[in-house]
C-alpha cells in the first residue's frame, strides 16, 4: 500500500519492526479503511450506550453549557452566580462549539452529548492517520483497536466535556508535523490547531511549548516567531486574564489552585513536593488503568508488575519514536511536566495522551522483544494489544450493562440505579423549583445544575469561606443568601462548609431533608436565633459521613 507521505517509509526502518514494514507494504488501503470503519462504528455504538442518563452533579457538563449559552447572548459570564461575573477558568474553545451546535439543533444535554460522540469518533480517526504517519499502518491499527473500546475513550463523549474536540486538535498537530519535513502549509496547520488546543484546555499550552521546542530544534526561527506572536495574543491573553481576573479563590480559579497550595514551603518547594507525590501515582497503578491493561483483584503483586513493565516498554518505544515522530514525544513528556506539578490526581487528566501512550507502549514491546527474538516482536505487540482489548471490553461492558438499567432522568424521581446522594440533589433542585421564590439566592457546591433545571442563582460556596467562622451566617445573609444546600457531594460540603455551619446551627432552620444526607437549609432571623431542627440536622450529616466510601453509595 502507497504511504502518505514520502518520508514514512524511512520513518519505519529499524532493526525490530522490518516485519511490521512489510505487512504495512503488503495491506490494501481499502481493507484498511473497511477496518478502521468498523472500529468506529463500534466506538460510537458503545459511547452512546454508555453516555450519562443526564446533567446531575458534573461540575464541567454544567459550566460549560452555560457559558455556550450565554456566548448566545455575546458575553462569557457564569449566569449561574449572582453578579454574573466574567469567567476567567475555562477558556473559550469547547463552548464556542457548544454554542455553535445549540444554535443550528437546540440546547439539550443529549444533544450535546450526541456532538461529542461524533467528535470522538472524528478524534480517533485523526489520531489513527497521525501514529500512522509517525509510526506504520499496523501499529495505528492496533492502537485503534485498543481505543475504539478503551472504557476512558468510550466513556468520556458521554458527557458534556472538552477532551474530544481537544484530543481531535491535539493530533491535527501531532499529524502535521509527523513528516520530518512537513511543508510550510502544514507547519501552519500544525499552529493553528495548537492555538486551537490550549484555547479548548488550558493543559494546550504543553502542545504550544512543543511546537516551540521542535522548531527551535529544527532552526525555524521565522515561523517559530510569527506562532510566539499568535500564541501570545490568543492564548497568552486569556492565560493573562485568569491570573487577574477577580474571584481568585481555590476551586475557582487554576492560579489560585497552584499558589494556595504552596503554603509554607513556599511555590519551588511545594512543586517539588507535588512532584514525589504525583510520580509514582500517574507511573503507577494510574498509567495501566487508563489504558486498560487487566488487572486480578485484590493481589496488588501483579498491579507492581504490570506497571513496571508498562512503564519500561512506554519508556523504549518513547526512546524508539523519537527518532521519527518528535513533536509526539515533546509533548508527551510536557504534557506530563504539567500533570504532575498539578495539585489534584484524577486518572482523566491523563485521556488525551491514551493514543501516544499506547503507540509508545505497543512499539516498546516489539523494540525489547525484537532484541532478543526478532520474529516474536510482531506476536508480542499483538499479544499486548489483545489484552488491552481484553481489558477495555471488560470494563466497557460493566458500563454500558450498568447505564442500561438507569432509564430515564426525573427530578422526582431518580433512577434507583444512581448513587444515593445524586438521587437525593436530584429531589432538591425538584423541590427548590416548585416551593421557593424565583428569586431566592443559593449557596451550593453543585450551583451548574441549580441554575440548568431551576433557575436560581448562587453566591460562589468558594468564595464565602475568605471570611471568619465566627460570622459565616451572618456574612452569607449580607450577601443575599436565602438558602443553603447541604449534601455530601463536593469535598467542600464535608470539610469546609458543614463545620461553617455547626456552630451557627441556632440561626438555620431546616427547610427539607432529601435522605441519605441532603438538607436545604433556609437562613433564619438573626435577631432572635433559639433552638433550632437545624442542629440536630447537622450534627445528623457529621455522623452519617464518617467512614464513607462514596464510590459503594448506591441507591
Amino acid at each position: 500500500m502507497e504511504r502518505s507521505d514520502g518520508d514514512s517509509g524511512d520513518a519505519m526502518k529499524s532493526d525490530t519492526t522490518d516485519l511490521i514494514g512489510t505487512i504495512d507494504e503488503r495491506l490494501d488501503g481499502k481493507l484498511v479503511w473497511a477496518i478502521v470503519c468498523a472500529l468506529l462504528i463500534v466506538h460510537v455504538i458503545l459511547a452512546w450506550q454508555a453516555r450519562e442518563i443526564g446533567l446531575v452533579s458534573a461540575q464541567d457538563d454544567g459550566r460549560y453549557m452555560l457559558l455556550a449559552r450565554s456566548l448566545r447572548d455575546f458575553s462569557y459570564r457564569d449566569i449561574y452566580l449572582v453578579g454574573l461575573p466574567l469567567h476567567s477558568v475555562y477558556p473559550p474553545g469547547f463552548p464556542v462549539a457548544l454554542a455553535v451546535w445549540g444554535v443550528i439543533f437546540g440546547e439539550s444535554f443529549h444533544g450535546f452529548v450526541l456532538m461529542n460522540v461524533g467528535m470522538s469518533a472524528l478524534a480517533l480517526t485523526i489520531a489513527f492517520l497521525a501514529i500512522r504517519r509517525g509510526w506504520s499502518t499496523t501499529g495505528a491499527l492496533l492502537c485503534l483497536a485498543v481505543m475504539s473500546i478503551n472504557p476512558h475513550m468510550v466513556q468520556r463523549p458521554g458527557g458534556v466535556r472538552s477532551e474530544t474536540l481537544y484530543i481531535a486538535l491535539s493530533f491535527v498537530t501531532l499529524w502535521a508535523l509527523a513528516p520530518r519535513k512537513p511543508n510550510t502549509r502544514m507547519l501552519w496547520v500544525a499552529a493553528a490547531a495548537a492555538v486551537a488546543a490550549a484555547l479548548t484546555r488550558s493543559v494546550g499550552l504543553s502542545l504550544v511549548a512543543a511546537i516551540g521546542i521542535l522548531w527551535l530544534m529544527q532552526r525555524r526561527y521565522r515561523p517559530l516567531a510569527v506562532f510566539g506572536v499568535a500564541a501570545g495574543v490568543t492564548v497568552g491573553a486569556w492565560m493573562v486574564w485568569s491570573a487577574v481576573a477577580p474571584d481568585q479563590v481555590v476551586g475557582y480559579n487554576y492560579f489560585a489552585d497552584v499558589l494556595d497550595q504552596s503554603g509554607a514551603l513556599g511555590l519551588v518547594a511545594a512543586l517539588g513536593q507535588r512532584v514525589a507525590d504525583m510520580l509514582p501515582n500517574y507511573a503507577g497503578l494510574t498509567l495501566p488503568w487508563v489504558l486498560g491493561v487487566p488487572t486480578i483483584p485484590g493481589t496488588p503483586v501483579d498491579n507492581a508488575v504490570i506497571s513496571a513493565v508498562t512503564l519500561l516498554a512506554m519508556l523504549a518505544g518513547m526512546v524508539t519514536l523519537f527518532r521519527r515522530w518528535p513533536i509526539a514525544i515533546i509533548y508527551m513528556l510536557l504534557y506530563g511536566v504539567l500533570l504532575v506539578v498539578w495539585p489534584y490526581h484524577r486518572p482523566r487528566f491523563m485521556e488525551p495522551l491514551i493514543p501516544v501512550m499506547l503507540a509508545t507502549s505497543l512499539l516498546g514491546i516489539s523494540v525489547i522483544v525484537g532484541r532478543f527474538r526478532a520474529h516474536w516482536a510482531l506476536p508480542a505487540m499483538a499479544l499486548a494489544t489483545a489484552l488491552l482489548v481484553f481489558g477495555g471490553i471488560r470494563r466497557t461492558t460493566d458500563l454500558v450493562e450498568f447505564r442500561a438499567s438507569c432509564g430515564p432522568l426525573s427530578l422526582a424521581e431518580p433512577p434507583a440505579c444512581m448513587q444515593a446522594d445524586r438521587a437525593s440533589l436530584l429531589r432538591t433542585l425538584d423541590y427548590i423549583d416548585r416551593n421557593t421564590p424565583d428569586d431566592a439566592v443559593f449557596v451550593t457546591a453543585k450551583p451548574e445544575a441549580l441554575f440548568f433545571y431551576t433557575n436560581r442563582q448562587s453566591v460562589l460556596l468558594q468564595a464565602t469561606f475568605v471570611g471568619e467562622w465566627e460570622s459565616y451566617v451572618g456574612d452569607l445573609r449580607r450577601k443575599g443568601v436565602d438558602y443553603v444546600i447541604l449534601g455530601s457531594l463536593h469535598a467542600d460540603e464535608l470539610v469546609r462548609l458543614a463545620p461553617r455551619l455547626e456552630p451557627l446551627c441556632s440561626e438555620l432552620e431546616v427547610e427539607a431533608f432529601f435522605p441519605p444526607r441532603t438538607y436545604l437549609l433556609r437562613l433564619g432571623n438573626s435577631e432572635s436565633p433559639g433552638e433550632s431542627d437545624a442542629c440536630q440536622a447537622l450534627e445528623d450529616h457529621r455522623k452519617a459521613n464518617v467512614n464513607r466510601r462514596f464510590t459503594e453509595d448506591r441507591a
